[in-house]
């Protein structure tokens, strides 16, 4: 269980704010993958943010004019000067502070939404371990980002390797980084029966869907995957309403 701590909260906003290098950014959501309470923390600093940008900021500045006029009715001129430009002072740095999150969010949240939520499908140490050569290069290539070379290994080893599942994941996560959505739907599709990694493959052929914008067929699989109630669930859940306000704006 993880322990609520401010290095924890720390990481958090570091991950929504995408401020964590890869390699942190990777091992966080491996952990967000194994650990409930932590999915569930992050699920809440990500609704408080949403929340956050549903404020007002000049309201705020107009409450922050209001109380420096009402701290203005003190005896002393100097020391009335001082305070002033003090408080002044300080409310500038804050309001330039709020200014500046909300347009780094508003920014953040205009990009499109496969941009917002896919990330290449993570490598798992069980397979990283196998000696195997043209595995190895595989792996390096993909680890690397070098999708399409990793992608002419991938093909041949999920045929000569049909049950390690987890290349599969792989080559589509390869197919959809290098814009072959078709691709990427058939390896996806292959797995969604199978016990150890059908959720995360309907959550990837979410991704695939809408890569192709094919948003019915998101919300169909959004639907299951917020059903089987597991690893993807409170992704699956923002997505699901971020796009039904995306195509019907004027119910909410």
């Amino acid at each position: 269980m993880s322990k609520r701590t401010p290095e924890l909260f720390d990481l958090i906003e570091g991950y929504l704010g995408n401020r964590l290098n890869d390699t942190v950014k990777r091992e966080f959501e491996e952990r967000f993958k194994n650990e409930p309470d932590l999915r569930e923390e992050l699920e809440k600093h990500r609704q408080l943010h949403e929340a956050m940008l549903d404020q007002d900021a000049m309201h705020f500045r107009k409450k922050l004019i209001t109380i420096e006029n009402e701290e203005l009715e003190t005896e002393n001129p100097n020391e009335r000067q001082f305070n002033f430009n003090w408080k002044i002072a300080a409310a500038i740095t804050v309001i330039l502070g709020l200014s500046m999150f909300f347009i780094f969010q508003n920014t953040s949240s205009e990009k499109p939404l496969f941009e917002t939520y896919f990330t290449a499908y993570p490598l798992e140490d069980t397979v990283r371990g196998n000696q195997k050569e043209e595995l190895q290069l595989a792996l390096q290539a993909y680890n690397q980002k070098d999708y399409k070379k990793a992608v002419t290994f991938l093909e041949s080893l999920t045929k000569s390797m049909p049950e390690a599942h987890q290349l599969k994941m792989y080559l589509g996560s390869a197919y959809l980084k290098l814009g072959q959505p078709k691709k990427a739907l058939s390896e996806f599709k292959s797995l969604t029966n199978n016990a150890t990694y059908g959720e995360q493959a309907k959550w990837y052929m979410a991704m695939t869907y809408l890569k192709m914008q094919q948003n019915d067929k998101v919300i169909a699989l959004l639907d299951e995957i917020i059903a089987f109630d597991g690893i993807y669930k409170g992704d699956a859940m923002n997505l699901y309403e971020k796009l039904k306000k995306q195509l019907n704006p004027d119910d909410f």
